[in-house]
């Protein structure tokens, strides 16, 4: 938990919750609770909203190589390696704050379509849907994957961006993510 000591004052108007995330798998419940606030909702709504939101957000990827997963010390050299050799495409998954493999693939191509095969079990035709793909440099494919997961599931928002630069360091350019909130207005 992080000190509000530096807001004086306005303490009582804050309150934090910790999204166990980043991308839009974060912002998704910003912007509803962004949203809610500015329509005048109380801060205990907000808060509720925010949290329900959060445990119906997430994010699938797919990196286009392991070699920044290695050097962020993710996996081991011999398994990036064996990896890049074979053009393994890992599928990850943020899980309560942590990363998890979902998945792994031989080409792009199988990737898009094993992160919508994933995204539509954790979806489980919940609505309603707001889809969000970020990407690494990798314009062609995120466009690739929204286009996909329109077709697929329909949502009432999407959005395309590209990853933090932090994000992206760790996860190496090529890297295309499925962010996704369901079940909130």
């Amino acid at each position: 938990m992080q000190s509000l000591d530096m807001l004086d004052g306005a303490k009582e108007n804050v309150t934090i919750v910790d999204s166990l995330s980043t991308t839009m798998a974060m912002g998704w419940p910003v912007i509803a609770t962004a949203r809610a606030a500015q329509a005048g909702e109380s801060l205990a709504e907000c808060e509720k909203l925010a949290q329900q939101a959060c445990k119906n957000s997430g994010v699938l990827f797919a990196v286009e190589t392991l070699e920044f997963l290695h050097r962020g010390g993710r996996i081991g050299g011999a398994q990036a390696l064996l990896g890049n050799v074979l053009n393994i495409k890992p599928i990850l998954e943020l899980q309560d704050g942590r990363i998890e493999p979902a998945g792994k693939v031989r080409t792009k191509k199988k990737a898009i379509r094993h992160v919508l095969e994933l995204a539509a079990e954790r979806i489980n035709n919940r609505t309603p849907l707001r889809i969000a793909v970020t990407h690494a440099n990798a314009e062609a494919d995120a466009a690739t994957l929204l286009n996909l997961a329109q077709e697929q599931f329909n949502p009432i928002e999407t959005l395309t961006s590209q990853l933090s630069p932090v994000i992206g360091t760790h996860a190496g350019p090529g890297t295309i993510a499925l962010n996704f909130m369901y079940g909130i207005s």
